[in-house]
């Protein structure tokens, strides 16, 4: 391992164990309804402790879980990828994740339904919980 130094380089000493994880995505040709393409990635995970393959798998499924639900849905129906916004961009963001969290905590299945239905009536933002 390469010499370390500054605070920031110094957290790879703690660093004990990489897990390799070799993935296979096939992906599936509705019109033919067959499998079109097979692809494969494999993925790097850093690690302090050491835990069998069943454990550690949870964790990254867990953390897919936080990518697929907040992140995915952000970028896809709030177009936060898209965002041209370049002047304190971080208040936007926190907007958009505090208008995800109100959704969810009103347990809201459809967000881009939700989010169209509000747009055309203030009133349903208002009866929220956790708004007002």
């Amino acid at each position: 391992m390469p010499e370390c130094r500054g605070k920031a380089l110094s957290k790879w000493n703690e660093v004990n164990y990489i897990i390799v994880v070799k993935r296979t995505r096939k992906k599936f040709d509705t019109r033919r309804k067959r499998y079109k393409k097979t692809s494969q990635i494999t993925a790097y995970y850093a690690s302090t402790t050491l835990n069998n393959a069943k454990k550690f798998s949870e964790l990254i499924q867990g953390h897919w879980g936080i990518e697929n639900r907040n992140h995915c849905v952000k970028d896809i129906t709030f177009n936060e990828d898209k965002s041209r916004i370049r002047v304190n961009p971080i208040i936007f963001a926190i907007l958009r994740s505090w208008a995800l969290n109100i959704l969810r905590f009103n347990n809201i299945q459809n967000v881009e339904d939700a989010r169209d239905r509000n747009k055309m009536n203030i009133e349903y933002i208002l009866n929220y919980k956790g708004v007002a």
